[in-house]
């Protein structure tokens, strides 16, 4: 194994790591380009590293030991081990903690029994993250010396149980000189690949990854079929609030209708624009995939949500839930007097604004229960509810997959974008969703809410996209997205999922904020989900932002971020530094004025009419906790 290029460990300046030849190497949290950034293939290398406290003049303790795993150990990773000789038999003790800046916060614990001597334990179980502690007590166990004397892992001058899951304030340790020895030994995959990448491609084995959703998950969603057939009309229902049923749009931008598109009533009518978009773009599909649709294919539409309804409002129960079944009855059984095969592969979704409001009730606006976080789940009940109702119906055995945007007025309601960030998990972690459209490189209405006809329409080619992957193709088409993130130094990569290669910084259609940083922050957030929350600039602040490959963008920062701070995209623009759930004085969404950023993918499809909007994917509005 070759050395690293890396000196001590933050908190414990005389830490001595072990390769599995015994031989001993300083080390730090410090990773250099040229290790990440190499020009050899991905390698799969069995670390032993062995770590120690030592004395120290800061607030330290016995039996803790310090270093910053994105670095130095994966968070994941396959036969992960740990190596202790113990003084005496018994439980010990493995605790991690993360270090919050004035106290030791417990996170995860496991007992193990073991035996006096050697001893080597599975740790599988354990993903360690940026910050971490660990403490290792219960038995006593050696000195680094190895010498016959036992440690029983006292904390300082206080005696705290091995065994407590209690959050250990700072200030009450005292500086400790114990040293014990102990050593992790994992199978790491390193990737050091040409171009600037950080990994060679998407490969289920790829499991040294950061943050959610890892790269088997992203493997696992992306499908590469060929084209099978689709039932003669399909009905693809449009479900939600307002945007759903084109309110505040204006004269339609349709002079006359798709020749395919029908309403649930078989009636060739003109409809509005973004079920129109979506009909377009599906027959332009077709057409560019050189794929012949079946002889007098029809696509109804339906209308099925209201204006200002939260997803509680919209789920399994309610009136608008049962008008969407009733839709798909009716459909039905226009499709079979006709002698026509009938499904309903996909619904298209658009809500979610409503939820940024108290629990989705107006007259509780900025005062009542906000639970944002419950989003992502409520959205799947609601798939799945809909998938046994409308099955039920039709017959089908597919599933019916829902076709959504992401959200990206969060400033008008005076929140930080976590319904957004909702979305982007929800379509992450389940197959049947597709998340199709970003909403910042759009225009809207001076409310910062409601679009105009051209801006819903654009939303509808999207939707068509992704509902002829999703139908014909059978593919999950995903975003873009971060699907890695290392930090080297005071710089971070991340790697996205990208639909077209190469990534694009676009300030021609976007415009760019006056920070130059492309849409990226970091920032600080307290008490998100009441009405005090707060949120902040980072004392550490981007200096640049760059494309280092087709997928990998840089971002360099002043310092090293405190615990905690989020790197954000999409988090700025008018009305951003409110987010208590009261209306800021401004209320701006869209690509001059709102949340927005520049970063977008090469897709060249165009809107069929003008080409007014060039259809590209525009990157997800997102969060990573450093």
């Amino acid at each position: 194994m070759s050395k690293l290029d890396i000196t001590s460990i933050p908190g414990n300046p005389m830490a001595t790591i072990y390769d599995s030849n015994n031989e001993t190497e300083s080390i730090s949290a410090k990773i250099t380009d040229k290790m990440l950034f190499g020009n050899f293939d991905p390698v799969v290398e069995n670390k032993n590293y062995g770590v120690s406290t030592q004395a120290s003049t800061t607030n330290t303790a016995s039996g803790f030991v310090y270093w910053v795993s994105g670095n130095v150990f994966p968070e994941a990773g396959t036969g992960k081990t740990l190596t202790i000789r113990c003084f005496s038999a018994g439980n010990l003790y493995f605790k991690v903690y993360t270090d919050n800046g004035t106290s030791y916060v417990h996170r995860a614990s496991k007992t193990i029994a073991v035996t006096t001597g050697l001893n080597t334990l599975p740790l599988d179980d354990f993903a360690f993250q940026k910050n971490d502690v660990i403490f290792i007590g219960g038995v006593q166990v050696y000195f680094i010396a190895g010498g016959a004397e036992g440690y029983t892992g006292l904390l300082g001058s206080n005696t705290y149980a091995a065994s407590s899951t209690a959050s250990i304030t700072k200030s009450s340790l005292s500086p400790s000189t114990a040293a014990i020895e102990f050593r992790i030994n994992y199978d790491n995959t390193s990737y050091e690949p040409t171009g600037g990448r950080v990994v060679s491609e998407l490969k289920s084995d790829n499991n040294d990854d950061l943050h959610w959703p890892s790269m088997k998950l992203v493997n696992s969603l992306i499908g590469n079929n060929a084209a099978k057939p689709i039932t003669e009309v399909l009905l693809i229902p449009s479900y939600g609030q307002s945007l759903s049923i084109g309110t505040d749009g204006g004269a339609s931008t349709f002079t006359t209708p798709v020749d395919i598109a029908f309403t649930t009533g078989n009636v060739n009518s003109n409809i509005q624009d973004m079920n129109g978009g979506y009909v377009e773009m599906f027959k332009e599909m077709a057409k560019q995939n050189n794929y012949t649709l079946p002889t007098d294919f029809k696509i109804m539409t339906c209308l099925g949500g209201a204006g200002g309804k939260s997803i509680t409002e919209l789920s399994k129960g309610s009136s608008y839930y049962n008008t969407l079944i009733s839709n798909v009855q009716t459909a039905k059984n226009t499709a079979n007097s006709l002698g026509k095969s009938f499904s309903v592969p996909a619904f298209c979704w658009t809500q979610g604004e409503e939820d940024y409001r108290a629990g989705g009730v107006a007259a509780n606006y900025g005062t009542g229960n906000y639970v944002p976080t419950e989003y992502a789940t409520k959205l799947i009940k609601l798939i799945d509810d809909l998938n046994t109702d409308i099955k039920a119906i039709t017959g089908q055995t597919d599933d019916v997959k829902c076709i959504m945007y992401q959200l990206a007025s969060h400033n008008p309601y005076g929140r930080y974008p976590r319904i957004a960030i909702e979305q982007l998990k929800a379509a992450t972690l389940d197959k049947r969703i597709i998340l199709a459209k970003t909403m910042y490189d759009v225009e809207y209405n001076a409310d910062g809410v409601h679009p105009p006809n051209k801006t819903y329409r654009n939303m509808g080619n999207h939707y068509g996209i992704a509902l002829f992957d999703a139908i014909v193709k059978n593919e999950h088409r995903l975003p873009i997205y971060p699907i890695k993130s290392t930090v080297v130094g005071s710089s971070i990569y991340i790697q996205f999922q990208v639909p077209v290669k190469p990534l694009v910084f676009d300030e021609a259609w976007v415009s760019p904020l006056a920070d130059g940083k492309k849409g990226f922050s970091l920032v600080n957030v307290a008490n998100e989900y009441s009405t005090t929350a707060t949120i902040a600039a980072s004392s550490t602040t981007i200096t640049n932002v760059e494309l280092v490959s087709s997928d990998t963008v840089k971002i360099t920062m002043s310092g090293t971020p405190a615990a905690g701070t989020r790197l954000t995209y999409g988090v700025n623009g008018v009305g951003s530094d409110v987010i208590n759930g009261t209306y800021p004085t401004l209320r701006r969404s869209g690509r001059t004025e709102g949340a927005r950023g520049n970063l977008r993918d090469s897709q060249t499809y165009f809107n069929p009419v003008g080409n007014y909007f060039n259809l590209y994917n525009w990157a997800t509005i997102f969060e990573i906790i450093l």
